[in-house]
């Protein structure tokens, strides 16, 4: 099978793989068809450090027929190597580069990853989250990115770095002819199926299915026959037709095989149903075609809903209640609502597996467009679920909501549930923009969701997943709130499952920005990525190549929405761990919108939790971005700064530029330009550590927004730490207007009484203005006041 490489390739330090996911057929006859009913095999086998295929160990994909083949035992439900078909690997990443100092942390070098950049190129990657804007009302708040690591007992970590890849790219498995037991079905013509009531005539050798029971007959004259298995060949299409209840339900002790069309046809209502299909193992091949499609309707009648699919492989329908299972979705998946009236709603597939999952193909499941009014169509759900195996994904799917006259769709959903994972694609799960309303007002579709579920081993996604809420539509509208990214790789491991070291790295776009509304705009959505480990294993979490976070919130008239906010976390579940550290160097933009009245600067936040061991390297924390966390302009008052917030109990350093000040107020409203100090009375900026050092070696610029009456005034800094070390600038100064603002304040304070201020500017100065002068700001320096040394009038 032919190579579906990832796009971007992770190429870091401890990231890199050493190699894909590569379908190596074992020798012997694959293509041999096998003469019973035995049972699809897949195993999952760890491999140790040290392997000289994976360095750092991984893991031994393994997949056959328990047919007995080369010496093995047939029908015992356990796949010897002579019955093996694939024998791939996947393996960890490397361990962390020679000249990485990792000696005296008594740890092995694959325990940590360099607190810092990543190797590799510069990535593109871009995470967009901007608050819906508002034409007459007030604009939305801007979204939040939280990343969490949670360890016991071992080690955590997490980066955020501006360069390296994340290479998904896999070998499609070698999938062997299907199992089709004493009575197959090869469909090599167009064929018709339909359901057939208890006591309805049928004719010899004809196939039905039979209301309320499980399977595909085949009658024989005196009685019926189970269909075994299913083969639709390419260029051929399958047509189930359900009855009055909608649904159809298939059981096959043997395996699907679709090279052709299989299609759900309409019930007596003019509905497309449901359809229910068990199977030993399940395969749409690349030319095939699952057709679940909505009619389009025209005239006063709604278009059609998308049919609903289930499919379960397991090995208990082939006499194996303990056999593994595999199924595959490789072609094209159509699940798309009709246009109509009012929109279709898209329909619902959901696969099961105990052991092996592939999604490499199309997905069609955008919502029906409402030509007529009324609401559009929602787009599709798409549920992927392996019990004690990995879920392979190199997808394409749009599932937009339906656009169109009325309200907008909402966007559909993306969600995988594995042990471990490797995703790759395209993911389009925008709301459905809102269009001529025939009401007073229409309200924009929400955006969808992508959600990533993983218990054990390693997760890799390189993802461009698109979920804006979408733009309302008349003189009230509303814009439809952002979707959401979900990663959780931390709630423990599979039953029976290999404990794997647990990489979590994430590359690729996300946009989850809210919707244009007129009274008000949509908030943007979220993402949140939740790592670590319950298990005796390190724990990485990396998000790789992302040159920039996009927060802002949302203009607005009357007022702008508040920026958006980035926080890290690594914290030990049970206060002992020895956590690893945090770093970003990302440029995080969180300005607060304009309006009359300006949006409140966004927040950064790193934190490493409470942690037992020495002062490492490997577990500091390092701010070595840029963020822009500025208010938002107003008309009548600026918007207040951004806030941001480091603190450890080991080294905290500041490498990176932030800017928090106060928006400009532009015209003569008495408290114009009030800036600097975030929200309420709390800190525009904490620096500490509870035990180390802090070392802010970049500015921190936390002054007042120029006023039209009033300079806004300065907002407040605290660097805190067991010694200090202060070496650039720190401004928290008054703004100009008619009357100056007050001047912010500093505190420097080492628990140690060792504070170092080295080639430092403090800027506390009033603003200035033709009125009064603002007061002086202070600066403090372990209790003493020593305003005086850094600054004079």
């Amino acid at each position: 099978m032919p190579v579906r490489p990832g796009r971007r390739g992770v190429a870091s330090t401890l990231v890199t793989l050493s190699a894909c996911l590569a379908g190596q057929p074992v020798d012997g006859d694959t293509d041999a068809t096998p003469t019973g009913p035995h049972a699809a095999l897949v195993t999952t086998l760890p491999v140790p450090v040290g392997d000289p295929a994976c360095p750092a160990g991984g893991v031994r994909l393994r997949t056959g027929i328990d047919d007995g083949r080369d010496g093995g035992t047939a029908d015992d439900g356990e796949l010897q190597d002579g019955e093996v078909r694939t024998d791939d690997l996947l393996c960890n990443g490397v361990s962390a580069p020679d000249d990485t100092d990792v000696a005296d942390t008594g740890a092995t070098p694959s325990d940590f990853l360099p607190l810092g950049p990543l190797a590799g190129p510069p990535g593109e990657g871009v995470i967009r989250g901007l608050g819906g804007e508002s034409t007459s009302g007030e604009g939305a708040l801007g979204a939040t990115v939280s990343v969490l690591v949670s360890q016991t007992p071992a080690y955590g970590q997490l980066v955020m770095s501006r360069t390296g890849t994340v290479d998904t790219s896999f070998t499609l498995p070698t999938w062997p002819a299907p199992i089709l037991g004493d009575q197959p079905l090869l469909v090599d013509t167009d064929l018709v199926v339909p359901e057939l009531a208890a006591g309805a005539p049928r004719d010899p050798g004809q196939l039905y299915t039979a209301p309320g029971q499980l399977g595909l007959f085949r009658w024989q004259g005196s009685g019926p026959s189970l269909v075994s298995s299913l083969q639709i060949r390419e260029g051929a299409t399958l047509t189930l037709l359900p009855g009055v209840d909608g649904a159809v339900a298939a059981s096959f002790s043997g395996d699907v095989r679709i090279d052709g069309r299989l299609s759900l046809g309409e019930n007596d209502d003019g509905r497309v149903g449901t359809l229910v299909m068990q199977a030993a193992g399940f395969v749409l091949g690349s030319t095939g075609y699952l057709d679940l499609k909505g009619a389009d309707r025209t005239g006063d009648v709604n278009g059609q809903a998308g049919g609903l699919l289930t499919v379960e492989v397991a090995g208990q329908f082939a006499g194996k209640s303990t056999a593994a299972s595999t199924f595959a979705v490789l072609g094209t998946l159509d699940t798309r609502g009709g246009d109509g009236l009012r929109g279709g709603v898209a329909g619902t597939a959901t696969f099961r597996s105990s052991s092996l999952g592939v999604l490499a193909g199309t997905i069609l499941g955008t919502g029906g467009a409402a030509l007529g009014g009324g609401s559009n169509g929602t787009g599709s759900k798409i549920e992927l679920d392996v019990a004690q195996g990995p879920v392979l994904v190199d997808v394409d799917a749009d599932l937009r909501g339906g656009a169109g006259d009325g309200l907008g769709g909402q966007g559909g959903s993306l969600i995988l549930q594995a042990s471990w994972a490797r995703v790759h694609g395209t993911v389009r799960a925008d709301g459905g923009a809102a269009g001529a309303c025939p009401v007073l007002s229409c309200s924009g579709g929400r955006g969808g969701a992508f959600r990533l579920f993983a218990f054990d081993g390693p997760v890799h996604v390189d993802l461009d997943l698109s979920a804006r809420g979408a733009a309302g539509s008349g003189p009230e509208a509303t814009g439809g709130v952002g979707g959401s990214f979900e990663i959780d790789t931390a709630n423990g491991f599979a039953p029976g499952a290999p404990q794997l070291p647990r990489e979590l790295l994430v590359a690729g776009n996300i946009d989850v920005s809210g919707g244009r509304g007129v009274v008000s705009g949509a908030l943007a959505g979220s993402v949140s990525i939740r790592g670590g480990s319950r298990g005796d294993t390190r724990s990485v979490v990396a998000l790789v190549g992302y040159d920039r976070l996009e927060l802002d919130g949302g203009p607005g008239r009357s007022k702008g929405g508040n920026g958006g906010s980035l926080q890290l976390e690594t914290t030990s579940i049970d206060g002992e761990t020895k956590v690893g550290g945090v770093y970003a160097d990302p440029t995080v933009l969180a300005r607060g919108g304009t309006g009359a009245q300006g949006g409140f600067g966004g927040r950064v936040g790193l934190t490493l939790g409470a942690a037992s061991g020495d002062d490492l390297p490997e577990r500091a924390v390092r701010w070595a971005g840029t963020a822009d966390l500025r208010g938002g302009a107003g008309t009548t008052l600026g918007g207040g700064g951004g806030q941001l917030s480091l603190s450890g109990p080991f080294e905290v350093r500041v490498e990176g530029e932030v800017d928090a000040r106060g928006g400009d107020g532009l015209s003569g409203a008495t408290t114009a330009g009030k800036g600097g100090r975030g929200l309420s009375a709390a800190h525009g900026a904490t620096v500490r550590s509870l035990r180390g050092l802090v070392h802010v070696g970049a500015p921190l610029r936390f002054g007042g927004g120029t006023g039209g009456r009033t300079g806004g005034g300065g907002g407040t800094v605290l660097v805190e730490g067991r010694r200090v070390a202060v070496a650039a600038l720190i401004g928290v100064e008054g703004a100009d207007g008619v009357d100056g603002g007050d001047g912010g304040r500093i505190f420097v304070s080492s628990l140690g009484l060792d504070s170092d201020v080295v080639a430092a500017t403090f800027d506390v100065a009033p603003g200035d203005g033709p009125g009064d002068l603002g007061e002086p700001g202070r600066v403090y320096v372990d209790g003493f006041d020593v305003t005086a040394s850094w600054w004079s009038p």
